[in-house]
């Protein structure tokens, strides 16, 4: 299901839409090494190195990476590419 969307997502952004490749590439990175970084909290757990109020506290914490990460890329684009512009 992620596939599809994801397909969807990049045309709707990038080809339909005001949004060049690479701040979508940028996006999609940032998403994937959330998911990489959460599936790490839950090996940790299940190997018994954090316990469950650690998971939640790793989780909740996690769970602002997406935002840090699109900051900290968006320093590599110019402020114009950022913004959305009307379609004709």
């Amino acid at each position: 299901m992620f596939v599809p969307l994801s397909i969807w997502v990049i045309y709707a952004c990038v080809i339909r839409g005001p949004y060049s490749g690479k701040v979508v590439g940028v996006a999609f990175a940032a998403g994937a090494l959330t998911h990489v970084l959460l599936f790490l909290g839950y090996g940790l757990f299940k190997s018994e190195v954090i316990g469950s109020a650690g998971l939640l506290v790793y989780a909740a914490v996690i769970g602002f990476t997406p935002i840090i990460l699109a900051a900290l890329g968006s320093r590599f684009f110019k402020p114009e590419l950022l913004r959305p512009v009307p379609v004709q």
